[in-house]
């Protein structure tokens, strides 16, 4: 879920099964719609949470969310998007 506040996101996620290998770092990617590039932030294992702040009021965002383990990075989560406010 991402919720838009004053000139930032809150985001929260459900950790993911591991596979058999515990979840090592959480990766939060973000973009301004319609922008190619993706930026990406790394969290601890047990993250399920993220505020993303410094961002632009008024423009629209997308924002997903990966986990790693020993096995390597997973796919990442469908992209959700949310206005700043």
């Amino acid at each position: 879920m991402v919720v838009g506040g004053y000139e930032n996101l809150f985001v929260t996620w459900n950790r993911p099964g591991d596979g058999g290998s515990s979840i090592t770092v959480v990766h939060v990617g973000i973009r301004r719609k319609g922008l190619a590039d993706w930026q990406w932030f790394s969290g601890g294992p047990a993250t399920t949470t993220a505020r993303i702040s410094g961002l632009i009021s008024g423009a629209e965002y997308e924002v997903r969310v990966t986990m790693e383990n020993d096995l390597g990075r997973g796919s990442a989560s469908l992209s959700v998007g949310a206005v700043v406010g």
